[in-house]
């Protein structure tokens, strides 16, 4: 079976065997070029969901090994470890899934030192593979390449398809996360809400203010048993960089936790972002 990469709209024909090998070439070739334009990565490998899925042991698979090539042809100061997402999401109380919006990913990304990032999905028919792939520039999501990679489906890939990601449980929540969460749930199961200490507004991005954009952005976000914010997802975004900057400036925030019967408690709750020009 032939192995087909596209990028840049360019279509090239490799031979078995190549495969993430010729597509780890060519973005390295197409990074090394951005370094002539003063761009020098800092780069990160994402999971890649299986369509119509979530990540699962294959997505994580694929990755690591896309990770390791580039690691081969960029060397190692020019990469992000994949143990650094894993730690920074599994301390944020999120998981690889949540980094398939773009405004909890950038946020994520920037915080563990990335420019630059791949990313993509994966579809699995009778006997192929099929890779999409995005390398983008963090800071103004500008797109540098894609591809589309079509392997032979191997029985080992085939098997890991149907391994879900071993990924920590969820914490215990005295509210879960809901969209419809309001005062009144909160009274019936016997728990305060937390309330604001410290809570600054979140700044415009240049974009955002030059596009001249306004509206409001909705959060789910975790308030821990100590008043901290975390697993901070994205319900209504704005773009523009409006969601990163909600995401950042809550995890800011000090927060007096909610309480029931006396006792700190974690609980998920919704809040809002408003963006207005005066």
């Amino acid at each position: 079976m032939a192995i087909a990469l596209l990028l840049l709209a360019t279509p090239t024909a490799f031979a078995d065997g190549d495969s993430l090998d010729a597509l780890a070439d060519r973005l390295a070739e197409q990074l090394r070029a951005q370094r002539k334009k003063f761009f020098f990565p800092k780069l990160i490998v994402a999971d890649f969901p299986l369509l119509p899925g979530r990540v699962n042991a294959l997505s994580e698979s694929i990755a690591g090994q896309l990770s390791a090539l580039m690691t081969q042809r960029l060397g190692a100061n020019a990469m992000i470890e994949r143990k650094a997402l894993y730690d920074r999401l599994q301390a944020d109380l999120l998981s690889p899934d949540d980094l398939q919006d773009r405004g909890v990913a950038n946020w994520l990304f920037g915080e563990i030192g990335a420019n630059a990032v791949i990313s993509g999905h994966i579809v699995i028919s009778a006997d192929t593979l099929k890779v999409s792939v995005e390398l983008r520039r963090i800071a103004d999501d500008k797109r540098l390449a894609d591809a589309v990679l079509v392997l032979p489906l191997s029985e080992d890939w085939k098997a890991l398809s149907a391994e879900p990601l071993n990924w920590p449980s969820p914490p215990e929540l005295a509210v879960p996360c809901s969209t419809k969460e309001t005062q009144e749930n909160f009274k019936t199961r016997g728990v305060t809400q937390p309330t604001c200490i410290e809570c600054a507004l979140p700044e415009y991005t240049n974009t955002a203010r030059t596009a001249k954009i306004q509206g409001t952005a909705k959060m789910s976000v975790i308030v821990d048993e100590v008043g901290k914010a975390r697993s901070v997802r994205v319900i209504e975004g704005l773009g523009y960089g409006l969601d990163e900057r909600s995401i950042e400036t809550i995890h800011r925030w000090r927060l007096k936790p909610a309480l029931k019967d006396g006792k700190p408690v974690a609980v998920c709750v919704v809040i809002e972002t408003t963006f207005r020009f005066y």
